[in-house]
């Protein structure tokens, strides 16, 4: 599976993800799309299986707009949101098995939303993950799937203070640094920050290029480091 997250810095949050896709007889290619913005404050993310993922985050988008005077804060999305991913996933069960497809238990599809919630005036993360789709609320970050390099690194590297700016750069560290070590993590970036002031903002392909330009000395010193302590 991928790697998606959610970031919160002191003055918004950073969603970030890979493109590799994965499903049962949908083998893995770099082309998936694995967010989406809901609206002005909020986005949604997916990881794991491909096609219920992004028919989840499509219907929930679909959702929102359609019913957009009851649905305009983060709490009411977050609300729907678990219904919606729940029927997208058995609706596309159910299709792969009279498909005569199986899935195994561990292939897994989940959902990541982010956003400010301006009736709290606070900046909220919340969890599905199939079969239950129980949603958790996190009050600092969330990596979801294949993280665990990146949990190394993001605790070593993350500290309150920091700004989305910033955390833009260490989420892109983290995702290349996984790909190295986990080979259901690829392709092309996909980023975004949320703030108050600016909202979802997606980044575009230029922009991460020139965040990957600027931080090709640090990755080379990080694989540097790790040489000189590892060498025999």
């Amino acid at each position: 599976m991928t790697l998606a997250m959610a970031l919160r810095a002191y003055d918004g949050l950073v969603l970030a993800t890979d493109s590799r896709a994965t499903g049962g007889a949908h083998q893995s290619e770099d082309t998936s799309e694995k967010f989406l913005q809901v609206n002005r404050d909020t986005g949604v993310m997916t990881y794991g299986l491909a096609v219920p993922g992004y028919a989840g985050i499509s219907r929930l988008v679909e959702t929102v707009k359609s019913k957009r005077e009851e649905l305009t804060y983060f709490r009411p999305i977050a609300e729907a949101a678990g219904s919606v991913f729940r029927a997208e996933y058995k609706e596309w069960l159910t299709s792969q098995k009279q498909q005569g497809h199986e899935i195994p238990e561990e292939l897994k599809v989940g959902f990541i939303l982010g956003g400010y919630d301006s009736a709290t005036n606070q900046f909220s993360i919340s969890h599905w993950e199939s079969p239950e789709f129980q949603e958790r609320q996190y009050d600092g970050d969330l990596l979801a799937a294949q993280w665990h390099t990146a949990r190394f690194l993001l605790n070593k590297l993350f500290y309150p203070e920091i700004s989305v700016a910033q955390l833009r750069e260490l989420a892109v560290f983290l995702l290349v640094e996984t790909a190295i070590t986990e080979p259901t993590v690829g392709g092309p970036l996909q980023l975004a920050t949320i703030t108050l002031g600016q909202g979802f903002q997606r980044l575009h392909e230029k922009d991460i290029n020139e965040i990957l330009q600027r931080s090709q000395k640090r990755f080379c010193q990080f694989r540097k480091i790790l040489l000189e302590v590892f060498a025999l």
